[in-house]
């Protein structure tokens, strides 16, 4: 086994490790500038083949030129995004298009500008139609995500403030990685659908409001909850470029410890692996000031990760490295 190999074994655990999340969020831009290097080149040889005469030297220039000491914005994500669909699309014209917005994109669109989390309204960036059809997309039947008054909006800003200082004074290696993958979160009203993340639009976090009778105690543990749970999630999708880490069939479905729809072993998985932190933070946070919604939200997030830890256990086809974190997972949550 290479050194380089080796590494990115180290890489492979559900436990927050100090400085883990800096260097798998840098292998992840490694990958997106590679792949954006290797999609221009191969659109300039469809184009050659098909007998263009069409120079795309400028547009591999900028994409050799992204600087991966930099955090790449949500926006960037998208692009890519959509610039693969358009290639599988095989529309020329749509390809192109899409080439020509790569060129001119600002670096304002490209890149983090700041390394805080930033909370807005969803629907107040240019990537989001994309983005927001994407996660509308995932639940089964109809999602509606409406945008936030600045009313409410400020009030959560506040919550969502206190979320996240409380995570950090009891999990601060699950903090540094929020603050390392979560470029924002949008929050909206709507139905049938709490959160989303995704490889497609990654940096960001969307998040249903929560309800009106919530007070502020249970605002501010829904927000962690759902902070940790979609941070989690980009811990383990930038992971999944190394290593699929589940095997079984996407077809073969099993009931699910979150959501109300069968899935496959692949989000059994992963919603285990971002149980087993979720508890963890509420275990802590109630050893440490005694708030009983963050008992109740320990009791039923561990009630859930029990669900998909034994369906992981039980059914789940796992790579070396997969095992590796499955054999972590109860070892974390008590820690």
């Amino acid at each position: 086994m290479s050194k380089s190999q080796s590494q990115i074994d180290e890489l492979f655990h559900v436990e927050p490790r100090e400085g883990n999340a800096k260097e798998i969020h840098r292998f992840l831009r490694e990958n997106i500038k590679t792949y954006y290097v290797k999609l221009l080149e191969n659109i300039e040889s469809e184009l050659t083949n098909a007998g263009y005469e069409i120079s795309l030297d400028s547009a591999r220039e900028r994409a050799e030129n992204l600087d991966l000491s930099r955090s790449f914005a949500p926006g960037l994500y998208v692009h890519h995004s959509q610039l693969v669909g358009a290639m599988n699309q095989n529309n020329t014209g749509t390809v192109l298009h899409e080439v020509g917005r790569f060129l001119g994109l600002s670096e304002d669109e490209i890149y983090r500008q700041e390394k805080s989390v930033s909370i807005e309204s969803a629907h107040t960036d240019w990537w989001e139609d994309y983005a927001l059809s994407g996660a509308r997309n995932s639940p089964p039947g109809l999602s509606v995500a409406f945008p936030i008054g600045d009313d409410r909006l400020d009030m959560y800003r506040s919550d969502i403030d206190r979320a996240l200082s409380l995570i950090k004074d009891v999990d601060p290696i699950i903090h540094e990685e929020i603050e390392e993958y979560v470029d924002s979160v949008k929050l909206f009203t709507g139905e049938n659908l709490i959160g989303a993340s995704s490889a497609n639009f990654y940096g960001n976090i969307y998040l249903q409001r929560p309800e009106d009778d919530f007070d502020r105690d249970e605002r501010v543990a829904y927000f962690i909850e759902h902070i940790v749970h979609e941070a989690s999630h980009h811990h383990a999708t930038a992971l999944e470029i190394h290593d699929e880490m589940v095997l079984n069939p996407p077809e073969k479905r099993f009931d699910a410890p979150i959501r109300p729809d069968p899935r496959p072993m692949s989000g059994i998985y992963h919603a285990t692996f971002v149980l087993t932190r979720i508890s963890r933070v509420f275990r802590r946070l109630y050893e440490e000031t005694g708030i009983e919604v963050f008992e109740e939200y320990r009791d039923r997030t561990e009630t859930e990760w029990k669900h998909g830890y034994k369906d992981v256990v039980n059914h789940g086809n796992l790579t070396p490295r997969g095992e590796q974190i499955c054999e972590e997972f109860e070892e974390v949550l008590r820690e």
